[in-house]
């Protein structure tokens, strides 16, 4: 949920233009909270019990293994473009939003 808040924070901020921006890197924390759950998955999924129970019900084991998947990929998603933000710079970003469309000049 608190993902789902942070990208209606993200589209608001862009739409309405206020900025909502601290509020959103506020709720980056998340995003560590999700690092954790990733690794305790791994433990757990890779354990001793995990194995004997990927062993005993085959479809299960495939569940979780497939769940550490997806949970890295939803870290990702989650953070990427703050990433490329960062990376690309303010002044890359400024240039985008203010570019004008070339189809007008035609």
């Amino acid at each position: 949920m608190i993902e789902w808040n942070r990208a209606a924070i993200h589209l608001f901020s862009a739409l309405v233009e206020v900025n909502m921006l601290p509020l959103y890197y506020g709720l980056s924390v998340n995003v560590l909270v999700g690092l954790i759950v990733c690794v305790w998955a791994i433990i757990v999924r890779f354990s001793p019990d995990g194995v004997a129970c990927a062993a005993a019900q085959e479809s299960r084991g495939t569940y979780l293994a497939l769940h550490v998947l997806f949970l890295f990929l939803y870290v990702f998603t989650s953070f990427h473009h703050v990433l490329l933000f960062k990376i690309m710079g303010i002044d890359w970003l400024d240039e985008v939003i203010n570019e004008e469309d070339e189809e007008d000049d035609d």
